[in-house]
């Protein structure tokens, strides 16, 4: 009896032997995969670029339109006085800019406050915004115009027409309701982001070492690196690494806005000292 026990030991350890590796194989191709998607969501994200949206509404006057002709709605005639009271309307259809749409790309770092955010696939770029577009958005629009005429009457061979209320100035009409303008609004809010920023890594090197020289700016047209060292980029945004520095070396970053204003930042490198026994 006891020898038939022992058999069965020795029967069952192969299929326990299976067992694990199965539990094992299981267990590596989890880790494997778990860590490949890392790797993907990793480098999507490192890579991301987005949308940066700042939309301004507004009102705006109806313009680029013309108006049409005046129509009868009502006529009330005294023939034997030569009096005539009549009302006539008429319609300006022109266009109304409805809001003011500032957009960005921006990559590989998220948007700036003020900004609404969407993905926009994967370029790789350099941080810091890019190719900032107004787009305005318009609608149709119409204002109704009444005028109300009259002739007094008493004389039929010169008959007298006084025009009681008529308005013909559509800048007139526009007034009556004039706000702030969107565009003024979206073009305060682009001055007030107006920025350029230049960076070194290490700000600290041997003679003779280098640097990564690191920039970017917004609402800017063109922007120009110079360093004291003699190296010279453009663009509005970019990442570079430094010729030789010897000495301490200024690198400064100066930016033409998109209203002609001119912004700077530096960044200086700086030697470490080399120290001798006397």
């Amino acid at each position: 009896m006891e020898k038939d026990i022992q058999v069965g030991a020795e029967a069952a350890a192969p299929h326990d032997r299976r067992m694990l590796y199965v539990t094992w194989g299981a267990i590596i191709i989890a880790i494997a995969s778990i860590t490949a998607s890392f790797m993907i969501v990793r480098g999507a994200g490192a890579n991301a670029d987005y949308i940066c949206t700042h939309v301004v509404e507004e009102n705006g006057d109806c313009t680029n339109g013309s108006w049409g002709n005046w129509t009868t709605i009502s006529s009330s005639d005294d023939t034997a006085a030569c009096a005539v009271n009549k009302i006539e309307k008429r319609t300006y259809t022109g266009t109304r800019t409805t809001r003011h749409i500032l957009q960005y790309l921006n990559l590989r770092t998220a948007c700036e406050g003020g900004y609404s955010q969407a993905g926009n696939g994967s370029a790789e770029g350099a941080s810091g915004f890019h190719g900032g577009t107004i787009i305005t958005e318009s609608a149709a629009c119409q204002i109704e115009e009444t005028r109300t005429t009259r002739n007094q009457g008493n004389n039929c061979a010169t008959p007298v027409t006084d025009v009681i209320s008529a308005t013909t100035d559509i800048a007139a009409l526009n007034t009556q309701s004039n706000t702030v303008s969107g565009i003024d609004q979206l073009t305060a809010f682009r001055v007030s982001m107006i920025a350029a920023n230049i960076y070194a890594k290490p700000t600290l090197v041997r003679s003779g070492g280098t640097s990564v020289i690191k920039w970017q700016s917004r609402e800017t047209t063109s922007c120009e690196v110079v360093g004291t060292n003699g190296d010279r980029w453009e663009g509005t945004a970019g990442e570079k690494t430094s010729g030789v520095i010897e000495n301490e070396t200024t690198y400064t970053l100066t930016c033409i806005a998109f209203n002609g204003q001119t912004v700077t930042d530096q960044a200086t490198v700086t030697i470490i000292p080399v120290f001798q026994e006397l």
